[in-house]
């Protein structure tokens, strides 16, 4: 009786960190700045000749990857340049 109990307690723990994984940090907080960051990448990259209103999957496919690898980037960047300024101080 008492593991059953324990094992409540856990999937109720696991279901609420999934909830706040998924629903709020990813969808409130990750993927607008993903998205739109690949947004305006694609958009500067095909000059503004693509419309990017009602997309695709695949088209979405290409946004969040664009975004991931923008922002991947200028995170290795901008560790690149404070490790730089860390060397040399």
């Amino acid at each position: 009786m008492f593991d059953e109990v324990i094992v409540g307690f856990i999937r109720g723990v696991f279901r609420f960190l999934g909830w706040l994984i998924i629903d709020v940090i990813f969808d409130l907080f990750i993927d607008p700045f993903i998205y739109s960051t690949g947004k305006v990448t694609l958009r500067v990259i095909t000059l503004g000749q693509c419309r990017f209103d009602n997309p695709s999957k695949l088209t979405k496919f290409f946004i969040y990857s664009t975004g991931v690898i923008i922002l991947l980037a200028g995170l290795y960047l901008a560790l690149y340049i404070a490790f730089i300024f860390i060397k040399d101080a």
